[in-house]
């Protein structure tokens, strides 16, 4: 956990949870990152999203994630933030939330996902098809709607 002193509030920047993954995709959608990253070209990128992409990554102390107000949060953030923080909320952001050892992590679980469901596949073609009397291929039985029902239980006579 990281804290920050923008104005005369006093900000924390934790991992990220679902529901902030969730805002910050809506509002880096689009986004095209430059070669080279410099605060002008930072607020160029984001134009006027950064201050938004900001209150969504952190949150005024003691107050819950879910109850923020991004678009208050980032009005407050962007005539109270100096350009140097903003950098060190981005450097922060990369160390608390790892995100290159999760994207490794998502890329290893779709492969996985798609090993075992072309396992699936492979296992579901492989049931041998065969041609019934009639002509018609089936992998399985299917009982005609004229076949005898028969029992297994003795009847007495």
């Amino acid at each position: 956990m990281k804290t920050y002193t923008i104005g005369s509030k006093t900000y924390v920047q934790r991992p990220l949870v679902l529901g902030q993954v969730k805002q910050l995709m809506d509002i880096i959608r689009g986004v095209v990152i430059p070669q080279v990253i410099t605060i002008p070209a930072l607020i160029d990128m984001f134009g006027d999203r950064l201050s938004l992409a900001l209150a969504v990554v952190i949150t005024e102390e003691g107050k819950p994630v879910k109850d923020k107000d991004i678009e208050m949060a980032a009005m407050e953030i962007e005539y109270e933030i100096m350009p140097e923080q903003i950098l060190e909320i981005i450097d922060d952001f990369f160390f608390i939330n790892q995100i290159a050892l999760l994207f490794q992590r998502v890329i290893t679980v779709i492969k996985g996902i798609q090993d075992r469901m072309t396992g699936l596949s492979r296992c579901a073609s492989s049931s041998v098809k065969e041609t019934s009397p009639g002509g018609m291929p089936s992998s399985g039985d299917i009982l005609s709607g004229n076949a005898s029902h028969t029992s297994n239980t003795v009847s007495a006579m």
